[in-house]
C-alpha cells in the first residue's frame, strides 16, 4: 500500500511538472504577429463600412435611394467585422480593451436604433410625399369647380389655389432636403387656410382637410426625422472605433512584453528541469552502485558462511 501512494505521489508530481511546461510553452506561443495585422486590416474596414453605412442613410434621406436594402446591407457589415475584431481579440485578457469593445457594441446598437426609427418614420413621409400632390391637385380643381359655381367667390378660390402651389412646391423641396425654417414657412402658409375651413364650399372643405392630413404627417415626419439624424451626428461611432484600435495595440504590447517574461521564465524552468533530470540520474547511478556493491558483499558473505558450514561439517 505504501508503494502504491509513493508511485502515486510520483506520478502526479511528474503531470504537475509536465503541465508547468506545457503552460509556459503555449504562453510563448499564444501571441501571433499575423493576428495584429488582421485586427488592423478589420478596424479599416468598420470604419469604411460604418462611412458606407451612413452615405447609404443619406442617399435614403434625400430620396436618392428607393430601397431600405440599401441600408440594411452596410449595418450587416459592420456588425460582421466588429464580431470579427472581439472573436480576434478575445484571447487578449485586457480591460481597457473589454471596456472598449463594450462602449463600441453600445453605440452600434443605439445606431441601428436610430436607423431603424429612421427607416419606419420615411416610410410614412415617402407615402404622404406620393399622395400630396394628388391632394394638391383634387383640391385645385374642386376650388376652380367652386369659382366656376360661384363666381363671388371666384377669388377666394384663387387664391387658395395660389396658396396650395405655394405650400406643394415648399413640401416638394422640403422632401428632399434638411431645412427647419421651410417646416416654419409652410406652418405659415397653412396656418389662415386651416382656421377657416367653414368658409369654404363642402367639396372643397373636404378635399383641404386631406391635403392638411397628409402635410401636417410631412411636417411631424420631418421634425422626427431631423432629432433622429442629430442624434446620428452626435454618436460617437468613429471615436469608439478608435478607442478599439487603441486599446487593442495598447493590448498587444503588453502581451508581448508578458511574452518575453514567459520565454524568461520557460528557459529558467527548462533548466531547472534538465537539473532535476540530472540530479535524479545521479541519484539513481549512486543507487545502482550502492546496490551493486551491497550484491558483491552479500556474495562475498555467502561464500564464506558455505566454507565455514563444510569445515564444520
Amino acid at each position: 500500500m505504501k508503494a502504491f501512494f509513493r508511485y502515486t505521489a510520483w506520478l502526479v508530481a511528474a503531470s504537475l511538472l509536465v503541465g508547468m511546461l506545457a503552460f509556459l510553452y503555449m504562453k510563448t506561443r499564444a501571441l501571433d504577429s499575423s493576428q495584429r495585422t488582421a485586427v488592423n486590416g478589420l478596424v479599416r474596414d468598420l470604419k469604411q463600412l460604418d462611412a458606407d453605412w451612413n452615405v447609404e442613410v443619406l442617399r435614403s434621406k434625400t430620396g436618392l435611394s428607393s430601397s431600405y436594402d440599401q441600408v440594411t446591407q452596410p449595418q450587416l457589415g459592420t456588425l460582421a467585422a466588429e464580431k470579427a475584431i472581439a472573436a480576434r481579440s478575445a484571447g487578449l485578457l485586457d480591460p481597457r480593451l473589454k471596456e472598449a469593445q463594450t462602449q463600441l457594441n453600445t453605440a452600434l446598437a443605439t445606431k441601428i436604433d436610430l436607423i431603424d426609427q429612421f427607416k419606419a418614420q420615411n416610410a410614412i413621409l415617402r407615402n404622404s410625399m406620393r399622395f400630396i400632390p394628388l391632394a394638391a391637385e383634387d383640391l385645385k380643381g374642386k376650388a376652380r369647380k367652386a369659382a366656376e359655381s360661384a363666381p363671388g367667390a371666384a377669388n377666394e378660390m384663387l387664391t387658395l389655389v395660389n396658396r396650395v402651389d405655394e405650400v406643394l412646391i415648399e413640401t416638394l423641396k422640403l422632401g428632399n432636403g434638411s431645412d427647419s425654417a421651410a417646416i416654419g414657412r409652410i406652418r405659415s402658409l397653412v396656418g389662415p387656410l386651416v382656421t377657416r375651413p367653414g368658409e369654404f364650399p363642402q367639396p372643397v372643405a373636404e378635399s383641404l382637410g386631406i391635403f392638411v392630413n397628409h402635410l401636417v404627417t410631412i411636417l411631424a415626419q420631418k421634425e422626427r426625422e431631423e432629432e433622429v439624424f442629430a442624434q446620428l451626428a452626435k454618436l460617437p461611432v468613429v471615436e469608439r472605433i478608435d478607442e478599439v484600435s487603441g486599446a487593442f495595440e495598447s493590448a498587444f504590447e503588453k502581451a508581448g512584453d508578458n511574452r518575453e517574461t514567459y520565454h524568461i521564465a520557460l528557459f529558467a524552468y527548462s533548466a531547472f528541469l534538465l537539473a532535476l533530470l540530472a540530479f535524479m540520474g545521479w541519484r539513481m547511478r549512486r543507487s545502482y552502485l550502492e546496490v551493486s556493491r551491497l550484491n558483491v558483499s552479500l556474495v562475498r558473505t555467502n561464500e564464506i558462511l558455505q566454507r565455514k558450514a563444510g569445515q564444520v561439517a
